[in-house]
């Protein structure tokens, strides 16, 4: 007979087990991080097109203050990346008010990443200042 006090370990069984409840808990870690890798990829974009969608705001107040109703499309790069864009300006249900939505994608043919809207009222005259007198 084999006394059983002499042997001391784990058996067969319990180290099968064991590596697998391991090899389950690395799977998990590796697609956590596979994950948080994809979301931070996103973010960045989304940031860069929130960049574009404020520089195209901008070139559009200084260009035109009060622009014409339409769209215009038109690319621009950042981040090392060629972006499309796409103005909308369309009257409002206020008189002397425009809105501007601009819209940025990757390519014309995919959806948008970022969404901006904003709205213009009409210049007091031409030169888009006001006229104060001081006497």
């Amino acid at each position: 007979m084999i006394d059983t006090k002499m042997y001391s370990g784990f058996t067969l069984i319990e180290v099968m087990l064991a590596t697998a409840i391991l090899s389950f808990a690395l799977i998990a870690l590796v697609q956590l991080t596979s994950q948080q890798t994809l979301t931070l990829s996103h973010l960045e974009k989304k940031a860069y097109a929130s960049w574009v969608a404020e520089n195209q705001l901008a070139e559009q107040l200084l260009q035109n203050p009060w622009p014409n109703i339409g769209i215009t499309e038109g690319e621009a790069k950042m981040g090392g990346i060629n972006w499309f864009w796409q103005i909308t300006i369309s009257n409002t249900s206020i008189e002397g008010f425009r809105r501007q939505d601009i819209i940025i994608a990757e390519s014309k043919n995919t959806s948008a990443i970022y969404n901006m809207s904003s709205f213009f009222h009409q210049p007091l005259n031409k030169k888009n200042t006001l006229n104060l007198s001081l006497n």
